[in-house]
């Protein structure tokens, strides 16, 4: 509530809005609808209003404890982005479209209704005459959830270390399988490139197996990836995060190392939109 109590009272720079009604079924047949939080950043180097947009995205999902991590960690890190970039002195050459999705956890139900409800919109005038595009051309999605934790796999006994394990990372993947997997594992390296020029701490890793996220109904539309604090099959399905859905999801569990894993994600991603959308700091007029 105090996430959504932030994006409602105005503070964000960022204009936010819910957009998308969300549909989805219960095993007794039973319909839920929701709504996504939508922020957009227009481009401002140039007079063209028929825009195209990167979109950056997190789930704005709580799963247990305070969800610091999950998905408290990503939507920050979205929120934040959100800010810098809608800066007065920033300009950019493309839009950005920051997303906070809902029903993550319900079967991707957010993200999944975006795409079905606005795929066919994209580049058309409305109304028509009017100079406005509602949807703009989509250029690449970035999806971030959970982005602190990388303790390393379980000990023998079923203890996890209590540091953040020295060769921590920031994992980016992408879906090998998807219709755009080329554009998508060039969209990862970008990020990669970037984290290697920019992030203060600790390095990327880019892998091919990117599932069970918010960006898996986009990657067969546009080139689409994932940022997380480890793998997500192979080592968060395989209990590298035992705060994941649980009530021990607090902010006091976490200490200034893994704080600052997630800082590097930041860095990460604010420098590769950043390069991407050819992102400008204006000096002041005097």
């Amino acid at each position: 509530m105090a996430l959504m109590r932030y994006i409602d009272d105005g503070r964000e720079p960022t204009h936010w809005r819910h957009d998308v009604d969300v549909i989805a079924q219960t095993e007794t047949g039973e319909r839920m609808t929701g709504e996504n939080a939508v922020g957009d950043m227009l481009h401002r180097n140039t007079q063209n209003t028929r825009c195209r947009t990167e979109r950056v995205g997190a789930p704005r999902v709580v799963t247990g404890g305070e969800a610091a991590n999950d998905d408290g960690s990503g939507a920050a890190l979205v929120m934040e982005l959100a800010r810098v970039f809608s800066s007065p002195d920033v300009r950019t050459d493309r839009s950005i479209r920051f997303i906070l999705w809902n029903n993550e956890e319900t079967g991707l139900d957010g993200a999944k209704a975006y795409v079905a409800q606005r795929q066919a919109l994209q580049g058309i005038e409305s109304p028509k005459g009017s100079g406005k595009y509602p949807e703009p051309k989509w250029l690449g999605m970035v999806q971030h959830d959970m982005m602190m934790f990388d303790h390393g796999m379980p000990n023998a006994d079923g203890t996890m270390n209590k540091e953040q394990r020295p060769e921590a990372d920031v994992n980016i993947e992408f879906q090998s399988k998807s219709k755009f997997a080329e554009g998508a594992e060039k969209l990862a390296w970008a990020f990669a490139d970037a984290n290697e020029k920019y992030a203060t701490d600790y390095p990327a890793q880019v892998g091919r197996h990117m599932t069970n996220t918010d960006s898996s109904p986009f990657m067969d539309v546009v080139p689409a990836i994932s940022l997380r604090e480890n793998e997500r099959g192979a080592q968060i399905g395989s209990g590298w995060d035992p705060q994941w859905h649980q009530p021990t999801d607090l902010f006091a569990t976490y200490t200034d190392k893994d704080f600052r894993l997630g800082l590097n994600a930041a860095q990460t991603t604010l420098s590769a939109i950043a390069t991407l959308t050819g992102a400008q700091v204006m000096e002041a007029a005097h």
